[in-house]
């Protein structure tokens, strides 16, 4: 799973990576970390697509 955004493939690889059982997960939920991501992508492209 690649992406054209290098923060995207970040947040794509760490989903992917899960860490093993018995280390502590990541602080920030990488799920929603991409979800984030891909609304303000979402959001700049509507702008784009205004002007």
């Amino acid at each position: 799973m690649t992406f054209q955004d290098p923060e995207l493939n970040r947040l794509a690889q760490q989903i992917v990576n899960r860490p093993p059982p018995g280390q502590p997960p990541p602080r920030v939920d990488p799920k929603a970390a991409l979800a984030r991501v891909l609304r303000e992508q979402a959001r700049r492209a509507r702008r784009r697509l205004v002007q």
